[in-house]
């Protein structure tokens, strides 16, 4: 399981996961420290087409911090594709993977329930992403499933952890780019104090 300000144990690490096109391979090959892991619901999800959206703009200040960030959804190879052709990933940084299984979203502990996505919480959650313009693209994986993300400090340390429990529970995307900032200062800090030493 992972958890708060312990190292990102090695069974996660070596979870497998799919490339959008089809080649497999383990979740360290594409996660590399300091990172911002970012875990979509499916790749037709109005809430995560709403949740890439918000983090675009911070994109670009997590590359020069020296941070790589990964998408995993659940779905199929075709269907990330999909998903990373419509929002760009590629050109913007961003490595997207798929976890058709939800080895990953397990490990993580994130929710996976009919009530977190079709009750009262998660069917305000997306009124409000369609109210904001953004579209269902079907059901590309598990509707049930719910997402999460964290911040991987440079020794490969979760420094921030986010469980999503409906449709629209969302880690702010300021608030990934602010823990990324801390972890970026952190390790500046103890940089320095090496140096010194």
């Amino acid at each position: 399981m992972v958890t708060l300000d312990e190292p990102l144990p090695e069974a996660v690490l070596a979870l497998p996961v799919e490339r959008p096109d089809g080649e497999p391979c383990a979740l360290r090959d594409v996660l590399q420290p300091p990172a911002v892991l970012v875990v979509l619901r499916h790749f037709g999800c109005v809430g995560c087409d709403q949740q890439v959206v918000n983090l675009r703009p911070h994109l670009s200040m997590l590359a020069e911090l020296g941070f790589s960030v990964v998408m995993v959804g659940n779905g199929a190879p075709e269907h990330a594709r999909w998903f990373a052709d419509r929002h760009h990933l590629p050109a913007r940084g961003v490595t997207l993977v798929t976890d058709p299984s939800h080895t990953v979203h397990d490990a993580m502990g994130l929710v996976r329930s009919v009530w977190s996505s079709f009750g009262p919480r998660g069917l305000l959650g997306w009124a409000r992403a369609i109210g904001r313009g953004y579209r269902q693209g079907g059901f590309l994986g598990d509707g049930r499933q719910q997402g999460g993300a964290l911040v991987l400090d440079p020794r490969g340390v979760v420094r921030f952890l986010h469980r999503s429990t409906a449709i629209g529970h969302d880690p702010d995307a300021a608030d990934l780019g602010r823990h990324a900032l801390r972890v970026a200062a952190a390790s500046a800090r103890n940089a320095g104090h090496r140096e010194i030493v």
